[in-house]
């Protein structure tokens, strides 16, 4: 895991591989770092389904509540950086906390929010997040981080919008 401060920690697993797994989380940083946009989603899976099917730098918040405060730390050190939230769309619990989470994060960032354009089938399937849409169907994630990537280009770092089911 890495710090708001941007130090790798050990966790208290220890495996014959941890050396490398430190070693791609640095490369993983420097990817990050570089790169012009990054995502930020609420779980492990979603950002790695990001990560590998929309081809753009993904970090985990682990958690809804964690998105505004890793977007606010991100934004600290990066800047100039285009900030999107991948929010779940939690459409089954009341007040559905990843889509709102997801907003408040955008906002105090002032980037981009995306959220999984689901079907009536998809939501009775139970299905809330990129990670589940990947599952059924890997390029349509890359289709859509295609574009949600070429209209965050086309705006600054300062301009908030959210992209919901546009996508």
């Amino acid at each position: 895991m890495i710090t708001d401060t941007g130090h790798i920690v050990r966790t208290a697993v220890q495996r014959e591989d941890f050396v490398r797994i430190v070693l791609v989380g640095q490369s993983a940083l420097q990817k990050i770092a570089l790169s012009p946009v990054v995502v930020i989603a609420e779980g492990y899976a979603t950002a790695a389904s990001i990560a590998k099917h929309g081809k753009v730098p993904a970090i985990a918040a682990f958690d809804s509540g964690n998105l505004a405060a890793v977007a606010i730390a991100h934004r600290e050190r990066h800047k100039d950086q285009q900030i999107i939230i991948a929010g779940d769309d939690d459409h089954r619990l009341e007040h559905n906390p990843g889509h709102a989470k997801a907003l408040e994060a955008t906002a105090a960032v002032k980037g981009l929010a995306v959220f999984p354009k689901l079907s009536a089938e998809q939501r009775e399937q139970g299905l809330t997040d990129f990670n589940d849409v990947a599952r059924q169907d890997p390029e349509l994630i890359t289709r859509q981080f295609e574009d949600v990537i070429r209209r965050g280009r086309e705006q600054s770092p300062t301009q908030a919008i959210e992209l919901a089911h546009t996508i």
